[in-house]
């Protein structure tokens, strides 16, 4: 855990399985005390409560308690999962998201037991499987990856599609494609994507951020490209918004940095004229992990 200047603060867990450790996370959200994490390898989700701190010889650990987990062995039914990654919480803090990539879909669960509900975008339920895609189902995710809600939408990095899949956040009903339909390849063209990974939205702007690609993307909701930043030497993965809307963090999966940005307002963005537009000015200097 670090805080807003990139200092580590506390640390949870250690590589392993059992109770305590992490397998491979790949996804983290909070909620107040509560931290919900996605544990590519374990093929589970826990929800954790931070219990409190204690010293250690590596500094402070922070003890948690288990809340909920599900998953835990790979599988495709309900309660199993196939390498979950991106996680989000719905608008109103019910309903937890969680990309279950192998699967190609994303899972809706209770966020307060992590008791299975729903899911939608593969395995031929209402929006479509892996195996539509060549028949034109819009809403069939290949490799989901990053996930986020605003106002009533979930925005899907839907990663092998080379797009962002938009769905309805109550009932998972595809809305939109950004960046291409499902089963066009990766483009390098503004408002395209290569392997889209990460997806955040801020002061109405949507962030996303590609891993082949190894650039970041500032569009509108309607996916109008606004400024693109490809100075990248890594593989970029997630990306996520402090909680003042004032910066980005993103995660640079190669080199093992978080790299952090400042957001700011210009008057003219690089590719289209707005009254009110994203840039992003920086990068502040990277944050290195141990």
């Amino acid at each position: 855990m670090l805080d807003e200047h990139g200092r580590q603060t506390c640390e949870i867990g250690g590589s392993g399985t059992p109770a305590g450790k992490l397998a491979s996370p790949s996804g983290v959200v909070c909620c107040g005390e509560l931290i919900y994490v996605a544990e590519r390898w374990a093929h589970r989700v826990r929800c954790l409560r931070l219990a409190e701190e204690r010293m250690n010889l590596g500094g402070v650990a922070a003890v948690c308690e288990l809340v909920a987990c599900i998953g835990g062995r790979e599988g495709a039914g309900a309660g199993r999962l196939s390498h979950p990654m991106g996680l989000t919480l719905s608008g109103n803090g019910k309903h937890l998201f969680v990309a279950d990539s192998y699967n190609h879909r994303v899972c809706r669960l209770d966020a307060a037991s992590l008791a299975f509900l729903d899911a939608f975008g593969a395995n031929g339920e209402r929006y479509g499987s892996i195996m539509q895609q060549a028949t034109g189902e819009p809403g069939a995710l290949r490799y989901p990856v990053g996930l986020t809600t605003h106002i009533g939408e979930l925005f899907v990095a839907d990663s092998e599609n080379h797009r962002i899949a938009v769905y309805a956040e109550s009932d998972g009903a595809f809305a939109r494609s950004i960046g291409g339909a499902a089963g066009k390849g990766p483009s390098r063209m503004p408002g395209a994507f290569n392997e889209p990974e990460g997806v955040a939205v801020a002061r109405g702007w949507l962030i996303v951020s590609e891993a082949a690609g190894c650039r970041l993307q500032v569009l509108t909701l309607c996916g109008i490209p606004l400024q693109i930043l490809s100075s990248f030497s890594g593989r970029l993965a997630g990306v996520c918004v402090t909680e003042d809307r004032s910066r980005i963090v993103v995660e640079d999966f190669y080199l093992d940095e978080l790299i952090s940005l400042d957001l700011v307002r210009p008057a003219i963005a690089q590719f289209h004229r707005c009254d009110e537009v994203a840039v992003l000015d920086g990068p502040v200097a990277p944050i290195a992990l141990m």
